[in-house]
């Protein structure tokens, strides 16, 4: 995120692959990001330190990931939601 700004979130963004993400960062840091899948499939993300990241389902449970390149891969089904929370 751009220095100027340090605090803030959006969300309802479409990424490639027909995801929905909503993010909220603090100190110019990514620090949640929701994926909703409106048709399921594998859903790539690219973001530094990324591997870092707790991925869950909305039951709070955890999602398996994998890794191609530096790219954190997780495995998505249609309507399904998933958080990631980078510590």
């Amino acid at each position: 995120m751009p220095p100027a700004w340090e605090k803030g979130s959006y969300s309802g963004l479409v990424a490639r692959g027909n995801f929905v993400i909503n993010c909220k960062w603090e100190n110019a840091r990514l620090t949640t990001m929701t994926i909703t899948a409106r048709v399921g499939g594998e859903c790539q993300v690219r973001y530094p330190d990324i591997t870092n990241a707790k991925v869950t389902n909305t039951n709070g449970n955890a999602v398996a990931t994998t890794l191609v390149g530096n790219d954190l891969a997780i495995q998505t089904v249609a309507s399904g939601t998933y958080q990631l929370s980078l510590l």
